[in-house]
Order: structure tokens, then C-alpha cells, then sequence
């Protein structure tokens, strides 16, 4: 992780490659977030386990009155209980919202493809987010299971762009949606429903 704990701060553009493995709160981004703190662009690779029933998430264990956008996992995820792709454990008034999850979740109960548990009080804000898997339904929630092809695409950078400009996707060499700018804009062409990228023209 980047942090096992964050409050009132903004974790932006950090990227995690390593395992992480602890008793409870296990991310792969952060442990726990809380109280106005946010974690945006930012992705997790590494496998994420905790052995407890607090809260795995690819990016973050749990949050509470926090956001998390603009984020992604390709890691396996596991835990005994509250394990999410993108969060495990999502209390209060959280938001969780242009995120996508293509790694595996192993959870014994309380699983989710983006969110693991979500307080039955919470009035959280969830929204535009995406997942491949076969161990869920079309959807979970406000998440979308999408196919492989959909990622190829550029469809789903174009959705999680959301109007506006934070995924880029080089179509034909890049599988998933990226946050490096390096990479094309996908735009889409409504004509045909496809996806083309904006190439800008250098001049000589």
C-alpha cells in the first residue's frame, strides 16, 4: 500500500505493483480512508489479502465519508469477508465512482465486484463503474459486468471519461483503459456506435 491510513488529504497518481498482505484494511492504494479524504487516479496490480473480515479492496480496505474515483485494479483480491475490487468495505457516506475492476475477487462471504459490503445505512454515492467477471451477474448495484471486448474497444474509456479527459486508451495496442496521458483520447463515433482515438496532427 501507500498509506495504511488517510484523513482530510488527497492521494492522486500513485500506482502500486506488490503484493499486500495484513490482518485487516488491506489495499492495494490504502488501508483505510476517511473523513474527506480522496484517492483518484491511482491503480493497483499486486495481489491484496487480509485475514480478517474488516475490509480488502484492490485500491482501498474500507472508507468511510471518502471518495474514490478515477481508479482501477487488474490485482486478485482476497479475504475472508468484505472483499471488493475497488473497495471492501464501504460505510457512511463514501463515493465510489469512475472506477473499473478486472481482477479476481476470493472472498468466503461478503464478496463484491467493485464493493464487498456497503452499510445498510449509507447513503452513499455510487456510480459509473465497471468489472469482468463470470462470478457475478450483468450487474451489481450501479457496476457493470462488461466483456473483454468492451475494454478493447475504447468503449469503457470512453464511458469513464464521463465528459471529461482522465482515461486514455491506445486502441489496438492498449487491452484496458489507462490514466497516462501519453496514450490516446477515445472518442466515439455515434454514426456507427465504435470508437476511434483522437490522433492530434503535428505540424512540420
Amino acid at each position: 500500500s501507500i498509506a495504511g491510513y488517510a484523513t482530510n488529504t488527497v492521494i492522486d497518481n500513485c500506482h502500486n505493483y506488490t503484493n499486500v498482505s495484513c490482518v485487516k484494511f488491506a489495499g492495494g492504494i490504502i488501508g483505510y480512508l476517511s473523513k474527506d479524504a480522496v484517492v483518484t487516479r491511482c491503480h493497483n496490480e499486486g495481489a491484496i489479502s487480509s485475514g480478517d473480515d474488516w475490509g480488502s479492496g484492490g485500491i482501498a480496505g474500507a472508507t468511510s465519508d471518502a471518495t474514490v474515483d478515477n481508479c482501477y485494479n487488474l490485482g486478485v483480491v482476497s479475504g475472508e469477508s468484505r472483499v471488493g475490487g475497488i473497495v471492501g468495505s464501504y460505510e457512511r457516506t463514501s463515493v465510489v465512482k469512475n472506477c473499473y475492476s478486472i481482477g479476481a475477487n476470493k472472498g468466503s462471504r461478503i464478496t463484491g465486484p467493485i464493493i464487498g459490503y456497503e452499510e445498510a445505512s449509507n447513503s452513499a454515492v455510487y456510480t459509473n463503474c465497471y468489472f469482468n467477471s463470470v462470478s457475478f451477474s450483468s450487474s451489481v448495484d450501479a457496476a457493470k459486468n462488461v466483456t473483454l471486448d468492451q475494454f478493447k474497444s475504447g468503449e469503457i474509456t470512453y464511458l469513464l471519461n464521463n465528459d471529461t479527459l482522465v482515461w486514455y486508451q491506445t486502441i489496438g495496442e492498449d487491452a484496458i483503459p489507462v490514466l497516462d496521458p501519453t496514450h490516446y483520447v477515445v472518442l466515439m463515433d455515434s454514426a456507427n456506435m465504435s470508437y476511434f482515438n483522437y490522433i492530434p496532427v503535428v505540424p512540420d
